[in-house]
């Protein structure tokens, strides 16, 4: 059972701490989560604070990119 990959279930996720951000740009947490329908979606948080001091998470959700997708326009038959 060690090798078995974890499969979120619909509607679930996780969110990690981000132990190798460097830049303030990068978010302190990252995660994935599967919508009801069952889309993954990769997550970023920050931790921000608002103008009234209160602390509180800015979200990011993408819809990840296929590794071996070909990108739109390039083929590998061009005449040249």
């Amino acid at each position: 059972m060690a090798n078995e990959k974890f499969e979120l279930e619909n509607g679930s996720g996780s969110i990690f701490k981000n132990e190798a951000k460097s830049k303030d740009t990068q978010p302190d947490y990252w995660g994935e989560m599967k919508t009801p329908d069952g889309q993954t979606l990769k997550l970023a948080l920050w931790v921000s604070t608002a103008k009234t001091g209160r602390k509180y998470f800015s979200l990011k959700a993408q819809i990840p990119q296929k590794p071996d997708a070909e990108p739109v326009g390039e083929t590998d038959d061009l005449p040249f």
